[in-house]
């Protein structure tokens, strides 16, 4: 919401000095409507989010693009009420299963919410395990210097790929953090450092509140 609004208040700004002024209120009448509709929209997901009646899929076709980690999460930050965030993934093992999750991490800390812990459940890598430790170090100084505290926990019969916010959302991901792809090239070409570019497996995206957990017990 605040994207498109911003766009909106620019191209209003662009208008030239010398338009009719006819136009400019029908366009100021345009941007009204639509901050009243996104209100709405939002009032009512949030009563059924509180109700328990909320459930969105979201299901990502083999190759598709456009699901980068910020957009499928970064909605549930933006509200800056998130303090808190569990990461249950049982393969955030290798460099570019554990370079995926610190991308992840990144979109926390850039966004609004002012989170302080990011818990992380895995498997732990039978291969390389002190490379896998090591990276997970070097990932907990980086969270410290915004202030965050990384922990990080392994088990050997974790199977499900969940995430939760402390405000109640949980994602469950097929896949998990693993359903985007690495990039066609390592250095240069699109989706390099953007992940809306790279392409991901075929995977189904499951997003509901914690209110639903509490209806059912």
């Amino acid at each position: 919401m605040k994207k498109v609004l911003g766009l909106f208040i620019k191209a209003l700004r662009s208008i030239p000095d010398n338009t009719q002024p006819e136009f400019k209120d029908r366009f100021r009448l345009k941007v009204s409507e639509y901050i009243t509709h996104a209100e709405k929209l939002k009032e009512k997901l949030k009563k059924e989010s509180e109700n328990g009646n909320y459930h969105e899929q979201i299901v990502i076709e083999e190759g598709a693009t456009g699901y980068s980690y910020k957009k499928v999460f970064g909605r549930f930050l933006e509200d800056g009420t998130v303090s808190k965030v569990w990461v249950e993934d049982p393969y955030i093992r290798n460099s570019y299963q554990i370079e995926n999750f610190s991308h992840f991490c990144e979109i926390i800390v850039q966004s609004v919410s002012k989170v302080k812990n990011i818990y992380l459940t895995t498997g732990e890598d039978a291969q390389h395990p002190d490379e896998q430790i090591e990276k997970f170090k070097m990932l907990k100084g980086d969270l410290e210097k915004h202030s965050v505290t990384f922990e990080w926990t392994f088990s050997d019969t974790l199977h499900d790929r969940e995430i939760r916010f402390d405000s109640g959302w949980i994602v469950k991901i097929g896949r998990g953090l693993d359903y985007i792809r690495r990039p066609e090239h390592k250095f240069c070409g699109l989706g390099v450092h953007d992940y809306d570019f790279r392409t991901c497996s075929a995977t189904t995206i499951d997003i509901f509140h914690s209110s639903i957990l509490r209806q059912d017990t």
